[in-house]
């Protein structure tokens, strides 16, 4: 072979080589998407430079605006790859607000002189096609999981340097083709797992996160829904099990979740998220090949192809104010002999239902039935009699749910234990016993249909609160400080003295009650709960008191707590999830969000407990009262609206019409703060003068922000901003052979 002179980078144990666009450790392929070696090989060839943030999304991204956000978590990526340390960088070092410096020891080398010495990095000039794995008819009971071939003797492709990617991802996209089409009758030999050990590897590792996995019926393919490391929507992709490139399915601005497999294979039914509230979800089918796509109905949520393959199972309701239940949605939309159908519902709305998962053998139907909160419990429904048998009986929150592929089990994903992990049930019911093998937090879980492959999600998410100034003239200037921890540090709140901040942390183990100065020093925890954890702290008016939600067997209720940590008083206690609570401007009484009648409402009741009192009628959550205690405000549809407490009249604030900040807004004083977000730019914190009527932009937030948290509070004195932003938030699809 000629030895052509190929310029690569020797990094200590690494090697980058130009040529071929991958990195190399110790001789083996160090897998990444194309825009991490992009950014590392930049980084690399200014080694010992500062390169500013700025040239790096200009040079990575030329043609497309891009949110340093993203660029943070590639760069976290690419620590995780090198081993390395950020608070002891070894490799990439942060230059706070202005760049990065790529600090190792970088020798370039002739990768022609390195490959005649026997290097094991393959030679870029010769490519060779991923063997073909030997074939047999039959059905998927040797289904497995393996490392993926790196290279083969079979054949041999010339490809000229750089084109190396693009040819082996066209061969990649041939694979999936051939499979999907052939999985009826033929079967890849892999082999099965050996071990008493499960065998876990990653399937799936793009930047940002990947969820909702579910497997072909072959076994052979996953489909899931990736955000693309938050630089594009959530859309459907697919990845063969063993080996090949991930191929984009859907591209549309809207969020695509929830894929599902038709029986057949061919086709791939999901759920296309509105953003727009009290909107339903439009539900579509593509072609497991990729194409054009058709929507076949409105729905609520969840969804399931039946094993005959002319039904799709939803979550859905005949309309504005009937109960939501289950219901059957022919596929072929143009046969009118079948009608829409309704399996399931709640005549008097005590209860909703949704997760719906078709039993293998196609005579039952599991579920997860609400009600008024978050927690639920499995039912089952025999589609021969109709009957709904349930299956658990204490409103645990549930998050995924899948058939065993005999049909005798189930298995689930529960935070029961106070962590979210795997759970089997039996038919006859009784009481779950958990997964052993699989000990890490799991979302989303997916089963083959020969039972031996498990997929999830594994998810890693870090939130950051930074507190920093928002007056050009504050009473006492402050140097923006950050609440930070390896995991998340999020729901910031001034104390009235503007002194302390309550904050949520999960640093130990699970969500709970801190408290920080306003220095951001002092951190210290608070509470210590039995179960999942706390949420959405709010001071009394006096600052000698805390109250949040908690879980509490199965639900959550409302507690105080002195701000020392003693003194834990529980405030509400009703069958329903009472949450997001908030003191009266005279602290005598405490508001919180309720779903006790007619979804979530505002409700009221004294700071020491007894009989609460609905506030609102037209919905409501995070109800603030104004200093003077004449009104509340709160958001009802991801707008804010005003009750006047005098005349009860409810309203959305005009000036705010068609802005949704969700949970990043705070009320102080005559003043209403509001973060607007846009996707031209970042999101602007804005202040709405509730006298002059008068909107005003303060503040630009960096980083993308968590919608379920409340994310700012603005000091009593309105000269400090604490915000609370995603740092970096990472989900993997794992996959594991054996787990049983």
């Amino acid at each position: 072979m000629e030895n052509r002179q190929r310029i690569a980078y020797q990094i200590g144990s690494f090697l980058l080589d130009l040529d071929l666009q991958q990195l190399f450790h110790q001789g083996e392929l160090v897998q990444m998407p194309r825009k991490a070696f992009e950014i590392l090989l930049l980084l690399v060839e200014n080694s010992g430079k500062m390169v500013s943030k700025e040239d790096i999304l200009s040079l990575i991204w030329p043609d497309r605006i891009i949110e340093e956000a993203n660029l943070t978590q590639y760069i976290h990526l690419l620590r995780r790859l090198l081993g390395d340390n950020p608070k002891k960088p070894g490799y990439i070092l942060t230059i706070p607000g202005k760049g990065y410096r790529f600090v190792a020891k970088v020798q370039a080398v002739d990768r022609g002189q390195s490959s005649s010495q026997g290097d094991s990095i393959p030679d870029s000039s010769v490519v060779t096609a991923p063997e073909v794995a030997q074939v047999s008819v039959g059905h998927s009971e040797d289904e497995g999981l393996t490392e993926p071939p790196v290279e083969s003797t079979t054949s041999a492709i010339y490809v000229q340097p750089r084109r190396w990617m693009r040819t082996l991802f066209a061969i990649g996209f041939v694979l999936i083709l051939f499979s999907i089409i052939a999985y009826r009758t033929v079967e890849m030999t892999i082999p099965k797992g050996s071990g008493t050990e499960p065998q876990i590897l990653p399937l799936a590792t793009m930047p940002g996160m990947e969820s909702y996995p579910a497997f072909s019926p072959d076994g052979r393919l996953v489909a899931f829904t990736s955000d693309g490391g938050a630089l594009d929507n959530s859309d459907i992709y697919l990845k063969m099990v063993n080996q090949g490139e991930v191929l984009r399915l859907t591209t549309d601005p809207d969020p695509d979740v929830q894929a599902t497999w038709s029986p057949d294979g061919r086709q791939i039914a999901f759920l296309r998220m509105s953003s727009r509230p009290g909107e339903k979800h439009r539900l579509m089918i593509i072609s497991a090949f990729g194409g054009a796509e058709r929507e076949v109905a409105r729905v609520w949520g969840g969804v399931d192809w039946s094993p005959d393959g002319r039904y799709l199972v939803v979550s859905d309701s005949e309309g504005p104010g009937h109960p939501t239940g289950l219901w059957l949605i022919p596929v072929d939309s143009q046969d009118r002999t079948k009608e829409r159908k309704s399996l399931t519902a709640s005549e008097d709305g005590l209860f909703y239902d949704s997760f719906p998962r078709f039993s293998p053998d196609g005579r039952m139907v599991a579920f997860v039935r609400y009600g008024k909160g978050v927690n639920g419990d499995i039912c089952l429904l025999d589609l021969t009699t109709g009957v709904v048998r349930q299956m658990t009986a204490d409103r645990k929150r549930i998050l995924s749910l899948q058939w065993t592929p005999d049909s005798y089990e189930l298995l689930f994903v529960s935070d029961r234990s106070g962590n979210q992990r795997l759970w089997l049930i039996g038919l006859n019911g009784g009481q779950p016993r958990p997964v052993n093998n699989i000990i890490r937090e799991v979302e989303h879980v997916a089963i083959s249909s020969s039972g031996r492959l498990l997929a999830w999600t594994q998810t890693l998410r870090d939130t950051t609160t930074q507190v920093a100034s928002i007056s050009t003239r504050p009473k006492r200037p402050q140097i923006p400080c950050v609440i930070d921890s390896s995991r998340a540090d999020d729901t910031p709140r001034f104390s009235p003295n503007g002194e302390s901040i309550a904050f949520i942390s999960n640093r130990s183990g699970r969500p709970e009650l801190w408290l920080a100065r306003a220095d951001c020093t002092g951190q210290t925890q608070v509470t210590v709960s039995p179960e999942v954890g706390v949420g959405n702290p709010r001071w009394s008016p006096d600052g000698l008191h805390l109250a949040f939600d908690r879980y509490n067997g199965g639900q959550s209720d409302i507690f105080t707590i002195k701000a020392d940590g003693s003194e834990l008083h529980q405030v509400t206690d009703h069958p329903s999830s009472d949450l997001m609570p908030a003191w009266s401007a005279d602290g005598t009484s405490i508001y919180f969000t309720s779903e006790r009648e007619d979804g979530a409402q505002i409700w009221k009741t004294s700071a020491n407990g007894g009989q609460a009192v609905r506030i609102t009628r037209h919905g409501g959550r995070d109800g603030v009262e104004s200093p003077d205690g004449s009104s509340i405000y709160y958001t009802s549809n991801g707008e804010i609206w005003r009750r006047d407490l005098r005349s009860g009249a409810e309203d959305a604030v005009p000036e705010l019409h068609h802005q949704q900040p969700g949970r990043y807004w705070d009320l102080v004083g005559q003043s209403l703060y509001v973060v607007i977000s846009s996707r031209q730019g970042p999101p602007v914190v804005s202040r709405l003068n509730l006298v002059t009527r008068k909107i005003e932009p303060i503040l630009e937030l960096s980083g993308p922000l968590h919608r379920w948290v409340p994310g700012i509070s603005i000091s009593p004195d309105q000269t400090r901003l604490a915000s609370s932003y995603i740092h970096y938030r990472f989900g993997d699809i794992m996959i594991v052979d054996g787990w049983r």
